[in-house]
């Protein structure tokens, strides 16, 4: 079981999910922020949520790996939720829409989305949640992607490269799809305790995970970071968030 309601702050990390919009946008052209696709989006990883996420122990405990839907927000989980689930559009930061273009197009269609399933069991209130979402992603001075990333956009870098290029390789999580014949870099995330004196690794529930760390599970020998033009040109990625994910201090996100 992944996820199940809980109560508001009631967690041990936060994962910070990445996309890495061309893959994204391959398969919804429709969506506002593909059309078109700004530059940014075309060569850096960008904001899809900031998660809550349990440890292993509280894991164990609860049956599942991370809390949803908190605070009596279950009625939020539907195909259509009522107005009522949605933030207010003032709480989302300008700068999202470079960082997270996904927030601020189509009706804010992710914020509605991670509001009422993540950033309710966060304890943190509107503005303060999607501002965090944005420190998470920029608080080191740089954008987010590393270099090596970067250079190789239409090409393919190995596993083990791309998890060192974070400089944490031993916390990193990535995921490609389900044959491993061709993985794609479709997304990435990055886990943050939440105490600075903290300093624990990534959870073994997402470590084993064949959705969340599918490339290091499946053994993939290399993942191919495709341009818009070449994911157009063939079958989409997962869609499910490609996890990498980093343990950083949490201050006071």
């Amino acid at each position: 079981m992944h996820g199940a309601a809980g109560g508001p702050g009631e967690f041990s990390l936060y994962v910070l999910a990445l996309s890495w919009a061309p893959e994204f946008c391959a398969a919804h052209g429709d969506k506002g922020e593909c059309s078109p696709l700004s530059d940014f989006a075309s060569t850096h990883l960008t904001i899809h949520g900031l998660w809550p996420n349990y440890d292993d122990s509280q894991s164990a405990s609860m049956g599942c790996e991370y809390p949803q839907y908190c605070d009596d927000t279950a009625g939020c989980a539907v195909r259509n939720p009522p107005d009522s689930c949605n933030p207010s559009a003032s709480s989302i930061p300008a700068i999202m829409s470079k960082y997270g273009p996904g927030y601020v197009s189509d009706h804010d269609f992710l914020a509605n989305h991670e509001w009422p399933k993540h950033g309710v069991c966060s304890g943190l209130g509107e503005a303060d949640y999607f501002a965090s979402a944005v420190t998470a992603l920029t608080g080191r001075g740089d954008s987010g992607t590393p270099a090596a990333l970067a250079s190789a956009i239409g090409g393919a870098i190995s596993p083990a490269a791309l998890k060192g290029a974070f400089h944490v390789a031993s916390s990193i999580l990535l995921s490609c799809d389900a044959q491993c014949t061709s993985p794609r870099l479709a997304s990435a995330s990055r886990t943050m305790v939440r105490e600075a004196d903290r300093r624990g690794g990534v959870p073994e529930n997402a470590t084993t995970s064949a959705s969340d760390n599918g490339c290091v599970t499946r053994q993939c020998a290399t993942i191919h970071v495709r341009t818009l033009a070449q994911a157009s040109g063939g079958p989409p990625a997962d869609q499910r968030p490609v996890a990498l994910a980093r343990t950083l201090a949490r201050a006071r996100l």
